[in-house]
């Protein structure tokens, strides 16, 4: 564990939630195992994972303060989770995408004063990235993002959380200038909804970002080459010191 998670101390966060480390946590220890194979542009990984006395979030409400949830960490026996991924990256001419999907799934039994918390559904992830080189000076991009609802330990997505981001870039003057109109959070659709499950009592969080945004960026480089040798005679000494010139 962390050295903040055995902390004996408690803090306040607000009038319904204190915080508070558990001095008698134990170290987790974990055995995993995982498969990867690749053909061509397409990639598959598998992953499965055991994480002995794993340390996990409770809550209980204080003594004679009802209305608020004490959070501390404790260990339970074990957990499980596996992972899947399956990514794809063709291209065809002036355009490359490149396709991810993800499954993550839990096991795990979390005590509370309702008895035992468990994850039930899984997680689905997509991450959808498209570039096009439309000619030499002009590339366009629209990446998507997907999360699904699903469970995570005691946690609850209660909502899918979708991200569009769309860009086009153009150079000029051999690449030394470009400018670039971006859009960040199209759909509007970025911002999580989350349920922690304490058994008798569950907390929900949320947060709002700042909903749709366009970025327009101009950059010049000054050293287009990148030579860390550029002007006149620099370094030349130092270089003939290694070359054995004059």
């Amino acid at each position: 564990p962390y050295y903040y998670m055995l902390s004996g101390n408690t803090t306040y966060a607000n009038r319904f939630t204190w915080n508070r480390g558990n001095p008698m946590l134990q170290p987790s220890v974990v055995n995993s195992l995982s498969v990867m194979a690749m053909w061509r542009w397409m990639s598959v990984m598998l992953d499965y994972k055991r994480t002995k006395d794993v340390i996990v979030n409770t809550g209980e409400a204080v003594p004679g303060s009802e209305e608020t949830t004490i959070i501390t960490r404790d260990n339970v026996d074990h957990a499980d989770a596996f992972r899947a991924m399956v990514s794809l990256n063709p291209r065809f001419g002036i355009y490359q995408p490149r396709l991810t999907m993800g499954l993550l799934k839990d096991w795990v039994k979390i005590p509370s004063p309702a008895g035992f918390i468990s994850p039930k559904r899984p997680i689905f992830l997509v991450q959808w990235n498209n570039n096009f080189q439309i000619l030499p000076t002009l590339t366009a991009q629209a990446n998507l993002a997907f999360t699904s609802c699903g469970d995570k330990e005691n946690m609850n997505i209660k909502r899918a959380v979708w991200y569009l981001y769309v860009s086009v870039t153009k150079t000029f003057l051999n690449d030394r200038l470009s400018v670039q109109v971006a859009g960040h959070n199209l759909l509007s659709a970025s911002s999580p909804d989350l349920n922690i499950n304490y058994g008798l009592r569950s907390m929900r969080t949320g947060m709002q970002d700042d909903s749709r945004q366009l970025e327009v960026t101009v950059r010049y480089k000054f050293n287009a080459t990148g030579s860390k040798w550029r002007g006149s005679g620099a370094g030349q000494s130092e270089k003939a010191r290694f070359g054995g010139g004059n």
